[in-house]
């Protein structure tokens, strides 16, 4: 598997890695800085997973519909470790009234059903020998081992990457022992690796802090480190962590909490528009589907060479799993090619990534319509043609009103079966494809026709031409009340 995975990552990248970990609940499963033991983190990573619906009178049920107080054992699948959750879901964690139950979730009655999970994860953490280094106990792990296994594995297969560690608490210095160990071949399931390039010593342990200048004007994020004095400009910083193969960084949290946790006075991440020569992904627990709360500061520039700019809270958001990954900590205990799985996730180009599923469905069904005469390609009337019902209607009025004649709304009666992987097997014409780039996670079926009319040149045209109010015949699909389909 870690070979095959490697194979796609050399066809599909060539460029630098620098991969960016925060550290609680993402590498090590505590938080020292906030006092969660390792028990409540443990408890809180499978609160954070598990989705909740709001039912009649402020109460709430879990996503299939059973109550908060259902006991039945559940399975890991039953788990939510995906970024979108489906319409008026939400985390168990992210409830103001459950919150507080977070922290021994498995031991409340809400969380019972979930028992099981904690008990494979303790099982997971918990090893026959470990030195003090990379151990508090002496047999439980305090840095995860899809960590290790994602350095060992990248490492063993020459890939160019360099590691920073991103963390707003106090634990560093355990980190730095921690991965110095790893790193002078102290691991006891990873002998082999010695790398001296990544022991961490003073000199790599740096503060990142948001300055203001120009009398306030103006605020810029640099880096400093006490050991050296060194004051290090955002340019200098991000050549720092492109030229250096480890780089333990303390972000600036009493500037992100000033801000209401704005995702754009986060910790900063660094994205070039169309790739470069290096490209950055940041692996964090604390990534939400939110435009106004979220931990990655993304800045973006047009090419190599240009300035970096914020991106917004909608922009970052459509980052996940481009240059920015929400760690899920079940998932990253539990599984050790976790990480490796999500670089390579990063690295391959999914046009479809920011699409919500029922956007998604129809390009599956419009996949399915074109796979055999037309190579799998979606085209505008395609992909209208594969609409539900609810929103076909509407729209086959629209093309109507417009005097769009390129539009063929006919489903053949039997599709051919969609193979897995058809995702990466669809193509699109260029209206489609166009108006796929416009996209901001995450984009729901209204926004795309809406999309979709406004850049396919046919089609947009044609509603120009004859005056056509595009948004009426939305608000049909959006209600669900659309006229039946002639």
């Amino acid at each position: 598997m870690i070979l095959g995975l490697f194979v796609v990552l050399a066809a599909t990248m060539a460029s630098k890695l620098v991969l960016h970990f925060d550290v609680n609940e993402t590498i090590i499963l505590e938080d020292i800085a906030g006092g969660d033991t390792r028990e409540m983190c443990l408890n809180k990573i499978i609160a954070k997973s598990a989705a909740v619906l709001p039912a009649a009178g402020g109460s709430w049920t879990w996503l299939d519909g059973t109550p908060l107080n259902d006991q039945t054992p559940q399975p890991v699948s039953s788990l939510s470790t995906t970024f979108e959750l489906p319409p008026s879901a939400v985390p168990y964690y992210r409830v103001k009234s459950l919150k507080p139950n977070a922290l021994n979730f498995t031991t409340h009655e809400h969380g019972s059903r979930f028992r099981g999970i904690y008990d494979d994860l303790v099982a997971k953490m918990t090893h026959g020998s470990l030195p003090e280094a990379l151990s508090k106990d002496g047999k439980t792990h305090f840095v995860l081992p899809s960590f290790f296994r994602t350095v060992a594995e990248l490492h063993k297969s020459k890939r160019s990457f360099n590691i920073v560690i991103r963390t707003f608490g106090y634990d560093l210095p355990e980190i730095a022992k921690s991965i110095t160990a790893f790193a002078q071949g102290l691991h006891p399931d990873f002998p082999d690796f010695v790398a001296p390039e990544f022991e961490v010593t003073d000199e790599k342990i740096f503060e990142g802090r948001y300055i203001s200048t120009d009398a306030g004007a103006n605020v810029e994020w640099r880096l400093s480190n006490p050991e050296t004095k060194s004051n290090l400009s955002e340019a200098e910083a991000l050549e720092l962590m492109e030229s250096s193969r480890i780089t333990l960084v303390q972000d600036d949290y009493d500037h992100w909490k000033a801000s209401g946790y704005n995702p754009q006075c986060g910790k900063p991440c660094w994205v070039t528009k169309g790739g470069g020569s290096t490209k950055h992904i940041f692996f964090d627990d604390n990534i939400w589907p939110d435009p106004k709360d979220s931990i990655v500061a993304v800045r973006q520039r047009e090419s190599e060479g240009g300035d970096y700019v914020p991106m917004s809270g909608e922009e970052i958001m459509a980052e996940e799993s481009k240059s920015i990954v929400k760690v899920f900590g079940i998932e990253a205990c539990l599984d050790d090619n976790y990480f490796l799985n999500k670089i390579n996730l990063c690295c391959t180009a999914n046009p479809l990534r920011a699409l919500d599923r029922e956007v998604i469905e129809v390009f599956k069904v419009a996949y399915a319509m074109s796979v055999e005469k037309k190579a799998g390609r979606v085209s505008t009337d395609r992909f209208i043609a594969a609409l539900p019902q609810h929103a076909k209607a509407p729209m086959a009025k629209l093309t109507e009103a417009a005097q769009y004649d390129d539009c063929e709304l006919v489903v053949p009666n039997v599709l051919p079966e969609v193979p897995e992987n058809w995702a990466e097997l669809v193509c699109f014409s260029s209206c489609v494809e166009n108006t796929l780039k416009r996209c901001v996670a995450p984009t729901d079926l209204v926004t795309f026709l809406r999309l979709l009319c406004g850049t396919a040149a046919s089609l947009s045209g044609s509603i120009e031409a004859q005056d056509v109010d595009v948004e009426r015949f939305l608000a049909q699909i959006a209600r669900g009340d659309g006229p039946p389909c002639d």
